[in-house]
């Protein structure tokens, strides 16, 4: 849930892909499951411990994915209302993004960014920082890419470092499809590669990989585990 890229592919086609950084202590989290929500379908892993995700994909063409924390790394004031994986999901049900902002209970929920992609009627791509206080929302160019880091465990050096990189090797593909962005995110932006001591948290690593690309007819889920190798490249639409 800490690197997330969008890549534009194609008139209204994306790519979505998110690293997960977190620690194998919390739990290994499920390979993509299928699940309803007031009437919803959704696609999304699951978090064994808060029965959240990080990332989550709807039938009604609407995906959500976050980032732990919002403009800066922020102390954390425990017990929090809800889990941040539990909003993810909250959000698919509402009609749109500016819906979800403007009618959700944001209160006393931890600091995030949000990153929130409709398909229906054309592709649109908006951005939610929650900073635990404030909402600050907008709406960003679906035909660039854009690469977020969680601020949680990346600085601001590192941050404008791996946009840079990720340009650099957008540039370097013969071809822009999952199996090539996943392949950048494993091969470049794996947690322990990036953060080293005092500011890398030991227990913290890169514990999967999560894709979701446009087709002409659903979103497709693509999920590769990075501590259970044995697992396959999994993938799952509706």
């Amino acid at each position: 849930m800490c690197t997330v890229s969008f890549v534009p592919t194609g008139p209204q086609k994306f790519i979505l892909t998110s690293n997960r950084d977190e620690t194998v202590e919390r739990g290994l989290a499920s390979a993509p499951q299928r699940l309803q929500l007031q009437g919803i379908n959704m696609i999304c892993p699951k978090d064994p411990l808060a029965h959240g995700t990080w990332i989550a994909v709807a039938e009604n063409d609407k995906l959500t994915c976050l980032l732990n924390g919002a403009f800066i790394k922020h102390e954390r004031h425990l017990p929090y209302r809800k889990s941040r994986g539990i909003v993810v999901l909250d959000s698919l049900t509402y009609a749109s993004a500016s819906a979800f902002v403007s009618g959700y209970d944001f209160s006393n929920i931890e600091p995030f960014t949000m990153v929130m992609i409709s398909s229906q009627p054309v592709t649109s791509l908006h951005e939610l920082r929650w900073d635990g206080v404030e909402k600050h929302f907008k709406r960003l160019n679906e035909n660039e890419f854009h690469l977020w880091s969680s601020v949680t465990l990346y600085n601001e050096e590192q941050v404008k470092e791996k946009e840079r990189v990720f340009r650099q090797k957008l540039q370097e593909l013969k071809e822009v499809n999952v199996l090539s962005l996943i392949d950048i995110h494993k091969n470049d932006f794996l947690y322990e590669d990036w953060v080293k001591p005092p500011q890398r948290v030991p227990e913290v690593a890169t514990l999967s990989i999560t894709s979701v690309s446009s087709t002409e007819d659903k979103p497709i889920m693509h999920y590769r585990d990075l501590v259970r190798r044995e697992l396959p490249l999994t993938s799952l639409k509706f």
